[in-house]
């Protein structure tokens, strides 16, 4: 019997997952990603090389291969999904739900229409000028978060403390970063989650939670580092349901019928449940594919490429069997340290409770801690897996700073 075929848009190694998960599935998988060294194409039957961002190109790339559904993993690509979704007729969101729930600026409006707690913001466009951009934050109670609506990864996220800062902002990073829009948001402080959401048929089936960990992390200040995240949330069951009841509004707003939901999450010492983010897709940094999966037992991935190939959803692989504590932690050094070589580290892999470690292409290549400006400047990660979430965290970080003492014990000077 002939398969079906499924188009995964993005080849790096986050997509692998859900190629492997597709092809468990009995899927016939074509990867496509804009490198032609793309890693996931390993694993996949098929792989076009292609500019995704370009849609007309990538779909008649695609108009061969007959496709059954297409799908994304980890990868800021909801609008080209739902395009070539419409395209051959395939499941999927509308090009207006991906769209909402991709820029910034869109979704906060949509978000404010529906009556959801939001920060107080305002959006800009990347040509207005000083007098528009200082009027707004005028507007606005200091701090603020300035954000380019179609960043990820942090880059372009900075805390602004007064109006000199935002008058750098507007002569630096906005002139570098060259968005159309931006957005001023009041900076809230207090507990912050992600989440992930499965709906079918505008009905959840599971949301997932972590807690998103900043701790120590203001010291990358004026920019917003995540320290990763863990898991599971030990919060009571009414703020859950609220929490519960702001994902499903959010998704209602944005009109997802079916699919996956990611969002950030804030609730301030008053209890209010804000939402941050909440973006169309699945989650990158292994909350969705591997976290997730060694926390409880759900497959998150599984349901997604189902929905997407517009099957019936096996519920199953949504239901917690079991329950641990999972952390996730990052690797940093002082900004500007170089080491000679990478120290040995298989024992660490070996040690009981480490689950993963990775230290990035970036870093294995220079070797140095470049200015932590944006995710991607962070040099690796480890996570954990214990009986409970405090020892999953204290494990994790840990490990961590015993990769770090190993990696000084290279240094090479600064």
């Amino acid at each position: 019997m002939k398969r079906k075929k499924i188009a995964i848009l993005g080849g790096g190694p986050e997509q692998i997952v859900a190629v492997e998960t597709a092809s468990k599935l009995g899927y016939e998988t074509v990867v496509v990603d804009d490198n032609p060294e793309a890693v996931a194409q390993e694993v996949a039957d098929s792989f076009i090389c292609t500019r995704i961002k370009d849609v007309d190109g990538l779909i008649e790339a695609l108009k061969p291969y007959g496709i059954s559904g297409v799908m994304t993993h980890a990868a800021e690509l909801a609008v080209e999904v739902a395009r070539v979704a419409d395209a051959f007729g395939l499941p999927g969101l509308t090009v207006e739900s991906a769209e909402l729930g991709t820029y910034k600026h869109l979704r906060i409006g949509r978000f404010k229409e529906h009556g959801l707690n939001i920060p107080a913001y305002a959006v800009l466009k990347g040509d207005d000028s000083q007098e528009e951009w200082t009027r707004a934050g005028a507007s606005l109670r200091y701090p603020l978060v300035a954000k380019p609506t179609d960043g990820k990864g942090a880059t372009g996220v900075l805390l602004i403390k007064n109006e000199a800062e935002i008058l750098d902002y507007y002569n630096g990073t906005r002139a570098q970063l060259a968005s159309t829009y931006y957005l001023l948001e009041e900076y809230l402080t207090g507990i912050q989650l992600s989440t992930e959401s499965i709906l079918i048929e505008g009905r959840p089936l599971r949301h997932s939670m972590a807690y998103r960990h900043y701790e120590g992390m203001e010291r990358f200040h004026p920019y917003f580092i995540e320290d990763g995240h863990s898991m599971p949330v030990d919060i009571d069951e009414s703020l859950r349901a609220r929490v519960e009841a702001a994902i499903e509004a959010s998704a209602l707003a944005l009109g997802v019928q079916g699919g996956v939901v990611k969002g950030d999450i804030l609730i301030d010492k008053d209890g209010t449940v804000y939402i941050i983010e909440m973006a169309v897709r699945s989650s990158g940094g292994r909350f969705a594919d591997f976290v997730t999966v060694e926390q409880c037992g759900v497959d998150i991935l599984h349901a997604m490429v189902q929905i997407a190939m517009g099957e019936e959803v096996d519920t199953e692989c949504l239901t917690e069997r079991f329950s641990k504590g999972v952390s996730q932690r990052f690797i940093f050094l002082e900004e500007g340290t170089g080491i000679e070589q990478m120290p040995a580290l298989d024992d660490i892999r070996s040690t009981v409770g480490v689950l993963d470690m990775v230290i990035s292409d970036r870093f294995m290549s220079e070797l140095r801690q470049e200015p932590v400006t944006s995710h991607q400047d962070r040099i690796g990660y480890v996570i954990c897996g214990a009986d409970d979430r405090a020892e999953a965290d204290r494990l994790a970080l840990e490990v961590c700073n015993i990769i770090k003492t190993r990696m000084l014990s290279s240094t090479g000077g600064v």
